[in-house]
């Protein structure tokens, strides 16, 4: 191997130095990778270096130093059996190879590698591979080096993939934040100091009109009681259901139905609650057209008459639909045809007593009106 300066115990330190101060300049595993290797190289005097992160049933060259592009190009992916890598994998030990004689190894001018794994919690993250370009062996002190390298390498490394892990879940969760899936709001001293996008389809304000209101104010009158109730219980740690439902009243005075989720949080270092809403509207709608009908139904069946069969339905027409008026006319059905004859009877919703005889004494609408 190229000279070095100093013992054993001063390359050690030198390493671990160069990895605590890499890690506290970066957390991005192939910056931090990269930094690492260059420096580890110089100290240990070596040319040519690699690390490869294990990555389902491949080896992914992650970071490299003093390699050809061909040898790049030749090694970026690696099976997961790979004869030498895998081995060291397998084994959690360092494997050496030496006087190489590969034409990429001979190309590259390599004579000695030596794969130390590399391995944090118990579990293989991947593989340290430095080579040098003499024939003398990797000694007893090289390797100590190198497995007290590969373990403190595998410990930080661990720390930049969970950290780069993390930023990508939490990236994931923002995007999801900013749809108009949900709406999260975060609830601090009575008042709103954070509202996602999604709020403003459920309430139809903006994230930036939202922010310093009070939340109960959005809540309907007749649900703001229980909701202020859930809020204190929440910020007081006690037990509330996990999930309610309730209605907000919308900007443009609308009604909407939310079903509401809360948690306990600190935001900013002090007690808040974080309240998750998603819009439940078109259930609450389907819910009460389905409870109509099948009321209608009930009825239908009970009545003795088609007088009460046709009010009935008169009036589901009026409560299910945007019309505020509805009319079923029965016609003579001995005219011929019976719809150019006079109407007989009405049954309304929404019509005066008034209306309905005006109505009928006219005899219903007039033919021609009738086929439009």
């Amino acid at each position: 191997m190229p000279r070095r300066t100093g013992g054993k115990a001063d390359q050690e330190i030198q390493v671990l130095a160069t990895i605590g101060r890499v890690l506290t300049e970066t957390l991005d595993p192939t910056e931090f990778l990269d930094k690492v290797l260059r420096e580890l190289l110089v100290a240990l005097g070596l040319g040519a270096g690699a690390v490869y992160i294990l990555r389902g049933e491949e080896f992914a060259l992650a970071a490299h130093h003093g390699l050809s592009p061909e040898f790049i190009h030749a090694t970026a992916r690696l099976p997961k059996d790979h004869h030498r890598l895998g081995r060291a994998v397998a084994t959690g030990d360092l494997v050496v190879a030496s006087d190489l004689q590969s034409p990429l190894a001979v190309a590259e001018g390599v004579r000695q590698i030596a794969y130390v794994p590399l391995i944090a919690r118990e579990a293989p993250l991947g593989v340290l591979a430095v080579g040098c370009h003499d024939a003398r062996d990797f000694s007893p002190a090289d390797a100590a080096i190198l497995k007290v390298t590969a373990s403190q390498l595998g410990l930080a490394l661990g720390q930049a993939l969970l950290h780069r892990e993390t930023e990508e879940l939490l990236e994931r969760h923002r995007k999801i934040l900013d749809t108009d899936l949900v709406g999260i709001f975060v609830i601090q001293g009575g008042k709103l100091v954070y509202a996602s996008a999604g709020c403003e389809r459920i309430a139809g304000y903006a994230p930036d009109e939202l922010v310093g209101r009070d939340p109960l104010t959005l809540m309907h009158p007749e649900d703001r009681e229980g909701a202020g109730q859930n809020l204190a219980r929440r910020l007081a740690g006690e037990h509330v259901v996990p999930h309610y439902r309730a209605r907000v009243v919308r900007k443009d005075g609308s009604i909407a139905h939310g079903e509401l989720s809360g948690r306990r949080v600190l935001y900013r270092e002090q007690p808040a609650v974080q309240v998750l809403m998603r819009d439940v509207t078109g259930e609450e709608e389907s819910a009460r057209l389905q409870r109509n009908f099948l009321a209608v139904a009930s009825d239908l069946l009970a009545a003795g008459d088609v007088a009460g069969i046709l009010s009935r339905v008169a009036q589901t027409v009026v409560d299910l639909s945007p019309f505020r008026r509805a009319v079923i006319s029965v016609y003579d059905l001995d005219h011929d045809p019976p719809l150019d004859g006079p109407v007989k009877h009405v049954f309304s919703a929404g019509l005066s007593r008034e209306e309905e005889q005006t109505l009928l004494a006219q005899g219903g609408l007039s033919p021609e009106r009738r086929a439009l």
